[in-house]
């Protein structure tokens, strides 16, 4: 990780408390003592929305999918984390190859991982 986004920090949103803006380090901390879970918010500055903190680590990058989509490329695997910290929706999508026009953009709708998705897509065939 660069060390622009070890220091950006993020507005997360817990059960309609804003919190002070954290680190991607402090927003795992905090997943890991169970502060909030799958359903807490982070502001996006790209997108100037809340979004599920589930998706932050795009937020500097942007949807990986849609910048495929713009190639030569026709199908993308769904890879996992490679650990059993995958949440169910994210390990059934593990290995999975689909056209790029049908593959879902990562996190997954109903994402539950913690704290955020790990899943990543990547050219297939």
């Amino acid at each position: 990780m660069g060390d622009h986004k070890k220091t950006m920090k993020y507005t997360l949103n817990v059960g309609g408390v804003e919190m002070e803006p954290l680190t991607l380090e402090d927003i795992s901390t905090a997943a890991e003592q169970g502060e909030y879970d799958s359903t807490a918010l982070y502001w996006s500055k790209r997108l100037n929305k809340w979004m599920p903190v589930t998706a932050i680590l795009n937020e500097e990058d942007g949807d990986p999918l849609e910048s495929m989509k713009g190639s030569t490329i026709t199908k993308v695997m769904i890879l996992g984390s490679g650990t059993d910290d995958d949440c169910p929706v994210c390990a059934e999508l593990d290995g999975r190859t689909f056209p790029i026009d049908e593959a879902p953009s990562l996190p997954p709708p109903g994402c539950t991982c913690l704290p955020w998705c790990r899943s990543v897509i990547v050219p297939a065939g």
